[in-house]
């Protein structure tokens, strides 16, 4: 798009994507299960250590649609991301 004011000209481009304005929720479900260790120091300090095994999984979150970008308004399809695995956390409380 080029635009003249006040006698120069100014060219501006703008790139537009479809879904610039789309908002979307993504359900999302994860799940812990270990052990948890936990020392206090005093009142207001502590210490915890926890092990365990992990899952998250967030639905319908990854745009799987490649033929959108050369044909568009095709129809959108979305594809679930998630993973899982042993963990292990630290964590110092001051307060």
């Amino acid at each position: 798009m080029t635009t003249t004011e006040q006698g120069s000209s100014i060219s501006r481009t703008k790139n537009t994507f479809k879904d610039e304005g789309a908002l979307r929720i993504v359900p999302e479900v994860d799940a812990r299960m270990g052990l948890n260790y936990s020392n206090h120091f005093d009142r207001s300090t502590s210490y915890d250590l926890e092990l365990g095994y992990q899952v998250v999984n967030y639905f319908n979150a990854v745009n799987h649609d490649f033929l959108n970008t050369a044909i568009p308004n095709t129809v959108k399809s979305y594809r679930s991301y998630g993973f899982h695995g042993p963990y292990f956390r630290t964590q110092i409380n001051l307060a």
